[in-house]
């Protein structure tokens, strides 16, 4: 008797979407290869403890529009270290590095996710252009994509 709701692709979408203005394909473009850039400093360096295995764009950047509202990128990471407790290891004392360097968690689940958080922090480093998921995100199910990364 009573009504019930559920959500759908198109209220997900709604509920993604950004009031940014759209941007240019040619700064589309330009982002995406910046992206690209931070993803081999990540796989490349020492500094990270997880490592970009995949990287998927979809939405409106793989559509002919001379403007995208952002651009969608999927990314599937992991760690960097088969060794489990070299792994556990090296994350605590990124953490504890972390935390001596001024930085704050809100709670014991943000700080236990800190590795792999930073990394997800720097591939956006700030871009209102780029939109992060990740690959198991239910939007992909539905959504054309394209790998950019590994080539």
């Amino acid at each position: 008797g009573e009504p019930w709701y559920r959500v759908t692709l198109a209220g997900n979408s709604f509920a993604l979407a950004s009031a940014a203005r759209p941007i240019s394909r040619t700064t589309a473009d330009r982002k995406l290869s910046e992206f690209l850039d931070r993803v081999n400093i990540v796989n490349k360096g020492d500094k990270y403890l997880y490592r970009v295995h995949r990287a998927l764009v979809f939405g409106s950047y793989l559509s002919e529009t001379p403007k995208v509202n952002d651009i969608d990128v999927a990314v599937e990471i992991g760690p960097r270290y088969n060794d489990m407790k070299l792994q556990e290891d090296c994350e605590r004392e990124r953490i504890e590095k972390a935390e001596k360097g001024g930085r704050r968690f809100r709670n014991f689940v943000d700080r236990l996710a800190w590795p792999h958080d930073e990394v997800l922090l720097f591939l956006k480093s700030r871009s209102r252009a780029i939109s992060l998921h990740t690959t198991d995100d239910d939007i992909l199910e539905t959504s054309v994509t394209r790998q950019v990364y590994p080539v």
